[in-house]
């Protein structure tokens, strides 16, 4: 890979500035509504500098910035940024936060975890959890906060699939934790004070606290297995096993926490919000989720869904992808120069705050036809061949690319399918659905739903 940055331009110039007359810039306005926000920056051009307070940032949305950046030149944009400070306190140096010789020691051990036969494995647990799932629902219509059930049906599957056990006996607390580190997470991010999560804050503590019980939950499932010799065929056991193919080194405890963690909350939060999404988008959308019924009838019929099943489920799979492009649960994507560069004829100093605006750019009607409409039509191979490289990139691209993305893709198709076949999924009239972008892309505030079955 390549280290030396874009500079052979011959016409570089500063890059255009978001307007503002505010002292502290559009630090307000990202507090608010940093989608938004963003969107402004987005449509005056492809890379654009925002001022929050006395600091300015850049934000990206161009696809050749974004190749640019995440394939050619990956060693110029370092997760060094504050966002990623606070979540190594969280996640300690797992795959999402490592750099350098780190992660690609991680990676290397992880790899055979997320193969596509490893992957498979697991659809039948994915989908056993979903059927007690749907047995536990009333059979008359009802009313559900459907982003809280899919994050604790997603959290029992994590908890399964990862780590073979049950986490929903610890579901109030996990669900606790994470309630108060997701936010704490937002505000500690955006805070104006300098290294904000040293300060003895009540955002702080609040933030602390939850992580320490994350970090007790999975310390203690892991000493319980370094006490069981046994093998256990879910992703904690295979990482457990599994060396580096260049040094033969395995993860110790620390190594192992900090990639179980990582994973546990990837595995669930991502999927849990992009679920939610999903459903919000079929009730929105009758006809397509009668056609994704019809399509789950074909394939599967009434027998329980296969690992066989996933690759067949076309329709089911461009409708998971399309949710996706509108409401990507990683809405942004945050780096910082290493050294100078130029990105589309821009000029980006050394140890500049660079934003690929994931979100935006999924919905950027430069990039997109009719772009916000809800078309799974346009993830047919013939149309997806004309999307511009660096377009969509739910889970990011390049070297970097998530190494659970067909983990998820596989997660979804199988809820998504079983759900389908067996409920009717409508909004409740009046209810203002609003994207919440902290860590991940929620749905404000929860998201009703009703429920009823076929």
């Amino acid at each position: 890979m390549s280290t030396t940055p874009m500079t052979d331009s011959n016409h570089v110039i500063a890059p255009p500035s978001l307007p503002t007359l505010h002292p502290m810039g559009h630090l307000p306005q990202a507090r608010g509504d940093i989608l938004a926000l963003f969107d402004k920056a987005r449509d005056i051009g492809p890379v654009v500098n925002v001022r929050m307070a006395h600091v300015n940032v850049t934000v990206v949305s161009s696809p050749a910035a974004v190749r640019h950046m995440m394939v050619r030149h990956t060693t110029n944009y370092a997760k060094t940024t504050r966002g990623y400070e606070v979540l190594r306190l969280l996640l300690g140096n797992g795959l999402v936060t490592a750099m350098g010789d780190d992660w690609r020691r991680h990676r290397r051990i992880a790899n055979p975890a997320f193969r596509r036969t490893a992957v498979a494995g697991f659809v039948d647990t994915m989908a056993a959890s979903t059927q007690t799932w749907l047995d536990g629902l009333p059979t008359t219509p009802t009313t559900v906060d459907i982003a809280q059930s899919m994050h604790r049906l997603t959290l029992e599957i994590a908890g399964k699939t990862l780590m073979g056990r049950d986490l929903t006996a610890s579901g109030d607390m996990i669900g606790e934790a994470l309630e108060t580190v997701l936010p704490g997470f937002a505000s500690l991010t955006k805070s104006i004070l300098p290294r904000p999560w040293r300060w003895p804050l009540p955002t702080t503590r609040r933030f602390m606290r939850g992580v320490r019980t994350l970090d007790n939950v999975v310390s203690d499932i892991i000493a319980e297995r370094r006490a069981d010799p046994e093998n256990h065929p879910d992703l904690l056991g295979m990482l457990m096993l599994a060396t580096d193919p260049e040094t033969g080194t395995a993860m110790s405890d620390v190594q192992l926490r900090d990639e179980v963690l990582t994973m546990l909350m990837a595995g669930h939060e991502t999927t849990a919000n992009a679920m939610a999404w999903t459903l919000h988008l079929l009730s929105q959308h009758p006809e397509v989720a009668e056609a994704v019924h019809a399509e789950v009838a074909q394939v599967v019929g009434n027998a329980p869904i296969t690992a066989a099943h996933i690759g067949k489920l076309d329709l089911t799979a461009r409708v998971f992808d399309e949710s996706l492009r509108l409401y990507p649960p990683i809405w942004v994507q945050a780096r910082r120069t290493v050294n100078s560069d130029v990105l589309e004829g821009v000029s980006i100093p050394k140890n500049r705050m660079v934003f690929v605006h994931t979100y935006g750019m999924h919905r950027h009607p430069d990039l997109w036809e009719d772009p916000l409409a809800f078309d799974p039509d346009r993830f047919l191979a013939e149309r997806r061949s004309a999307i511009p490289s660096g377009a969509y990139h739910p889970f990011s691209m390049g070297q970097r690319k998530c190494i659970g993305d067909r983990f998820a893709k596989t997660e979804g198709i199988t809820l998504l399918a079983m759900m389908v076949r067996a409920l009717h999924v409508t909004g409740v009239p009046g209810q203002v659905v609003v994207p919440d972008a902290a860590l991940t892309l929620r749905p404000k505030g929860g998201l009703q739903m009703r429920l009823s079955r076929r």
